[in-house]
């Protein structure tokens, strides 16, 4: 994984990038390494993000919401699930990831458990039960399970915790328990058994666990195996049992020190291979960066380019800002662009961006800035006007660019040419960067084009928005 890094970093394949981080934090939990784990998590999600690699953020969020709720930041983990669990809602096709709603909701109710909410966890476990049990592997039935006896204990119905942990130890017996995937809840189930006192459980599963992480090698996994020992002999109080498991405990750990270092030691050059790829791309990015900035005009459409916009855009929001007056940024792009351009060609794609630039160019005045974003995205900022102009100038826009009645008979809102709107409108606080007007403005566009293309998505930098064609 840390020699494929570079490989993937420099032909940009960035999904594969992100999980290939994904994984490296993984195995860094797995060999103890939570701080290590967080840094590859982090730059998995940041990767991921950046780079529009979707399918692994949901997975990147659960992992890292997990590590937080082991560490103790519930808080931060409750955001990595919620953060997972939106992402989830909007897919599509939902059946096929009904398992990682099981891991969502799952998690949830144990990181309620674990700060005392035992309202909101129950409430997360009734969703479990109705909405993913019918779905479950057998995998599903032993990770939940675990959570589950966890659950039922702290309730105080015992019988089911009691049924709950016998129905996980017949996995056993059948021989379909994929140890090393489940060893955390696993060790959890481990931990619930010494505390009710179920020694015969404790026993057994040790008796499964201890092979299955010593084959593997992993020595932070037989370490908490250790760990688990030590606390039955000491409540045994056999000493000798006790002494053996704490000698190995302590042998392990010092391995665990060499194996560290390392691992610092390769993490440090896969960061220096990196920078090196980072810098040798830097050069080739300033080389194109001098021939594109020489010209603050966007070729195509003779609208400001994003260098342009960068540099207005900051200028405009400190004025709003010492003035206190509203900024309103919108976003628009063109609907279902990719169809035209696939069906009329990309010279009819460029006339059609051309012509409607022309009409976007037309607002621009001393109180309104107009750029070309990208593709067939553009950027309007709106300097001190109040929401109803703003909006009066939106919808004549939308308006103009009907009246173009430029043919598209591959769109699914009018078969002609539109645009979908989305407006971010506040007076901008100091701790406001023009980036959050942006962000906010294109999860407005998002929503109008999800709910209904051809239309404007209006709102406060807050989140607070509507759409003005459902007035």
């Amino acid at each position: 994984m840390a020699q494929a890094v570079t490989y993937l970093t420099e032909t940009e394949q960035w999904n594969l990038l992100s999980r290939a981080y994904n994984m490296m934090a993984i195995a860094s939990i797995n060999r103890g390494q939570a701080p290590v784990a967080v840094d590859y998590y982090l730059t998995a999600l940041k990767c991921a993000k950046e780079h529009g690699a979707n399918a692994v953020i949901s997975s990147i969020h659960i992992n890292l919401g997990y590590l937080c709720m082991q560490n103790g930041v519930y808080d931060e983990a409750r955001t990595h699930f919620n953060e997972a669990y939106k992402l989830y809602c909007g897919l599509e096709n939902k059946h096929p990831h009904i398992g990682k709603l099981t891991m969502i909701y799952t998690n949830l109710v144990s990181c309620y458990m674990l700060t005392g909410d035992m309202e909101r966890a129950s409430y997360y476990m009734e969703r479990l039960e109705r909405e993913c049990r019918p779905h479950f592997t057998h995998m599903d039935q032993v990770y939940v399970g675990c959570m589950e006896a966890r659950f039922y204990h702290l309730n105080g119905d015992y019988a089911r915790r009691d049924e709950t942990i016998r129905e996980i130890m017949s996995g056993f017996k059948e021989g379909r328990m994929p140890i090393l995937d489940l060893f955390d809840d696993l060790y959890s189930l481990c931990e619930l058994a010494l505390e009710v006192k179920e020694y015969d459980v404790f026993l057994q599963l040790i008796h499964e666990l201890e092979p299955v992480v010593s084959h593997t090698g992993l020595l932070n996994l037989d370490r908490k195996v250790q760990e688990l020992k030590i606390s039955y002999y000491a409540i045994c109080a056999n000493e000798q049992e006790y002494l053996r498991a704490t000698a190995r405990y302590f042998k392990l750990s010092q391995r665990m020190d060499t194996e560290s270092k390392s691992m610092i030691a390769n993490m440090i050059q896969v960061m220096t291979a990196l920078e090196r790829a980072r810098e040798s791309k830097r050069k080739v990015e300033e080389m194109n960066a001098i021939l594109t900035e020489k010209s603050e005009t966007d070729a195509l459409t003779g609208l400001a380019n994003r260098y342009r916009m960068t540099d207005v855009f900051q200028q405009m929001m400190d004025e709003c800002l010492q003035e206190g007056k509203p900024l309103s940024v919108e976003i628009l792009d063109i609907d279902y662009f990719k169809e035209y351009n696939d069906n009329y060609g990309h010279q009819a794609g460029d006339e059609c961006i051309r012509r409607v630039a022309s009409l976007i160019g037309a607002m621009q005045g001393e109180q309104v800035f107009c750029a070309r974003y990208g593709g067939d995205e553009f950027i309007i900022i709106y300097k001190g006007l109040d929401e109803r102009d703003v909006l009066e100038r939106a919808q004549k826009l939308r308006q103009d660019i009907m009246n173009l009645a430029i043919e598209h008979a591959y769109s699914k809102a009018l078969p002609i040419v539109t645009i979908s709107q989305g407006i971010c409108q506040s007076v901008p606080v100091e701790e406001n960067k023009s980036w959050d007007f942006l962000h906010v403005a294109d999860e407005y566009l998002y929503k109008v084009k999800k709910h209904r293309r051809n239309d404007i998505c209006a709102g406060t930098i807050k989140g607070i928005s509507r759409i003005l064609g459902d007035e």
